[in-house]
Formats: structure tokens, sequence, C-alpha cells
């Protein structure tokens, strides 16, 4: 597997529990957390919301992202039951 691929799905996950654990912070700290910048994680965000269709926002009373719906993102095979 490409590493870059690899780590991508890594920080993906990292960042869908610290937004279900009310705990990403602002943006600057966010990007802290995930040892990036912060252009990169507002590309990582931005993935999350158009191509995993993500409902991402951000409070700034709770200074956390937060999904406007409960859920979580899944990355992992499902065999199809039959």
């Amino acid at each position: 597997m490409s590493i870059v691929f690899e780590k991508m799905v890594q920080t993906v996950k990292r960042i869908d529990r610290l937004i279900n654990t009310k705990s990403t912070g602002n943006p600057k700290e966010l990007a802290k957390k995930l040892k990036v910048s912060p252009s990169t994680t507002y590309a990582y965000l931005s993935f999350m919301k158009q191509s995993l269709n993500a409902p991402l926002a951000y409070s700034r009373l709770r200074r956390s992202y937060y999904y406007k719906t409960d859920g979580k993102i899944i990355i992992e095979f499902k065999r199809y039951d039959k």
C-alpha cells in the first residue's frame, strides 16, 4: 500500500476521532495535534467534506469541529450479505 495513502487514511481516522470526542481545538490547534501545517489541515477537512460527504462544521463556542449529524467516518472493506 502507498505510504502516502496509508498516512492520509490514518489522519482522516484521527480527525474523525477528535471530532467525535469534541477535542479538535481550533484550526491551528488541530494542525498541531496532527503535526501538519494549517493549510494541510484545511485540505484534509475539505477532502472529508467533499469526497466523504462529512457534514462538518466549526463551533467557535466549543472551539471544535463537529458533525452536523451524528456519525463517523468508516474506511474498511464490507462484505455483501447474500
